[in-house]
């Protein structure tokens, strides 16, 4: 490209590339300033595609409210001194993983194209577009799983905490084998590679991911671990009535309590979801806790755990990520569908590249879990041997394809046997019964006063006599019993429901534009009530939940 830095007529600084003017050739900062009242939006995040010389970043600061936030996007020019704010963009992956840093679940999106960068760059556009898009669905996707779940959880973890005295933690596991491993995802193909996985079976670590145990066992073969993250019902389900041998189950804290039924032994570990969770553990329970990345699925979880515990090559098997043959599932799986036109009309299907250069059909929360998978091979490195052996579905990019035979030959050479390490340099250990029964009622109590001082939040709020302002005395309350709450919460394992609500009241109770000073007033009281109501019934919740789990560790006496 043919970059020229020239002046305006009025001596301000601009930018020709090729044929196109980056800004006006007469008064840029007066053009800046005209275009960014046509395109800038309240209550968003300004992320501007362009940044020149900076004419229309500076409008745009001129422009935002205290609260805005801005991101710019430079595509074509280095940019010097430049500030914070400005991403380059030379890698879309890069670029996705740069912004996913900024944008957060609560956040909306203006996107603010500077002109003739579309013209300049077109592909580069569209992608970025494109990434705009798979980051509001994926905010969408997350902000949906945490509403969802957030009345579950609570009790899900709880229950799960009276587990943990009976299991051991991951932790105890991290490193213990170099031998290959085997991740089983319940995809379309699995059922192709059942054949090699049975003649291999006894000199590999075989991982099933979720469901994909009832593939394995209809095969008669059962896992040496199996993998759980979900807490629903639908999850459970999937387990109800098994009772398995030899495999051992790996459980997330917040995954279906009912589910520790159908194994002899387990291990638990933390999603990297709150370090407050992993706090709370460490605290209750006096256990190493492991603390894992992998987003949304239990598949991508299950490829954290096999680079957890084994530093040998890992292969992914039914990692379809797609429909191949019209199927949502392997054979055997109690979620199999087929892809009728009923399907097609409540899933919006979209295709991408497949597995052997083809076009397959997939959707946008199978290519939120690709993007995990493609972060997660990052995280990695290099020096990890890690395969996608599926032998079809979608291409996941980065990872090197490999025909599971040639996997198994290759690497599953020796009999493995899966005896528990020993531990050399740390003693893990579970606290008493006694002792985790000690810190449980204490936090009772301060539940209790949780619940307390939500009410009583609501009563200030009601006492404010005026209809327009709050007073300052109301304030100072407010302030004094927030602050109160914030420090009774990292007590607790409270903080992804309050997250829950912290999402609704952000999300749902955004300042419109050009807001009078009463319906500024009525907003923020509307708002404020809803979030003490929610966090009141929230504790009340808990407090349910945790006396349960107080009575079920009385009763076991484990």
């Amino acid at each position: 490209m043919e970059i020229q830095y020239l002046n305006a007529k009025n001596g301000e600084n601009i930018i020709k590339i090729n044929d196109y003017f980056l800004h006006s050739n007469y008064n840029p900062s007066k053009e800046a300033a005209t275009f960014i009242e046509r395109s800038y939006k309240k209550d968003a995040v300004q992320i501007v595609f362009g940044y020149g010389e900076g004419h229309f970043v500076n409008a745009l600061k001129s422009k935002m409210s205290f609260n805005d936030k801005y991101i710019v996007i430079e595509p074509i020019l280095q940019i010097k001194n430049k500030e914070n704010h400005v991403i380059p963009y030379e890698d879309s992956r890069q670029l996705q993983r740069d912004l996913s840093t900024y944008i957060k679940v609560t956040d909306r999106i203006n996107v603010i194209l500077s002109p003739n960068y579309d013209r300049l760059v077109p592909e580069k556009y569209k992608d970025f577009l494109m990434i705009i898009k798979q980051l509001q669905k994926q905010a969408i996707f997350n902000e949906n799983t945490i509403m969802y779940f957030q009345n579950k959880w609570d009790k899900n973890f709880l229950i799960n905490l009276s587990h943990t005295l009976k299991d051991e933690s991951l932790a105890k596991l991290r490193n213990a084998y170099s031998c290959p491993v085997v991740i089983a995802s319940g995809g379309p193909s699995l059922t192709k590679q059942i054949p090699m996985l049975k003649k291999y079976r006894h000199k590999l670590v075989l991982i099933a991911a979720g469901s994909a145990i009832n593939t394995l066992l209809q095969f008669n073969i059962e896992p040496d671990y199996t993998v759980s993250i979900d807490g629903s019902e639908e999850n459970y389900n999937h387990y109800k009535g098994l009772k398995l041998k030899n495999s051992k189950y790996i459980y997330e804290m917040y995954s279906h309590p009912d589910i520790r039924d159908s194994f002899k032994s387990a291990y638990y570990f933390t999603g990297q979801i709150s370090s407050d969770i992993e706090e709370y553990l460490k605290q209750r329970i006096g256990s190493d806790i492991a603390s894992l990345p992998g987003g949304v699925s239990v598949a991508t979880f299950c490829l954290s755990i096999a680079m957890y515990i084994s530093t040998g090559p890992i292969a992914l098997i039914g990692q379809d990520l797609a429909y191949t043959n019209n199927q949502t599932h392997a054979e055997g799986n109690r979620r199999l569908s087929k892809i009728d036109e009923e399907f097609k009309n409540k899933t919006r299907l979209i295709e991408a590249p497949g597995y052997y250069d083809d076009v397959v059909l997939t959707s946008f929360d199978l290519l939120v879990m690709k993007d995990i998978f493609e972060d997660l091979l990052l995280l990695a490195g290099t020096e990890r041997e890690i395969y996608n052996c599926t032998e079809g579905g979608i291409k996941i990019e980065g990872y090197n394809q490999l025909p599971f035979e040639d996997f198994c030959t290759h690497n599953a050479l020796n009999l493995i046997q899966l005896e528990e390490p020993k531990l050399k340099e740390k003693d893990y250990y579970n606290y008493s019964v006694s002792q985790i029964l000690s810190k449980l009622n204490e936090e009772l109590k301060i539940c209790k006063e949780l619940q307390s001082i939500c009410v009583k939040s609501l009563e200030v709020l009601n006492s404010n006599s005026s209809n327009k302002e709050f007073l300052s005395s109301v304030l100072k309350k407010l302030d004094k019993n927030d602050k109160k709450i914030k420090m009774i919460i990292q007590k607790t394992a409270l903080s992804i429901t309050f997250q829950a609500i912290d999402i609704y009241v952000l999300k749902y109770f955004k300042a419109k534009q050009n807001e009078t000073k009463e319906e500024q007033y009525t907003r923020v009281y509307s708002q404020s009530k809803t979030l003490y109501e929610k966090m009141s019934e929230a504790t009340n919740r808990y407090l349910n939940y945790l006396q349960q789990t107080i009575t079920i560790l009385e009763n076991e006496g484990v």
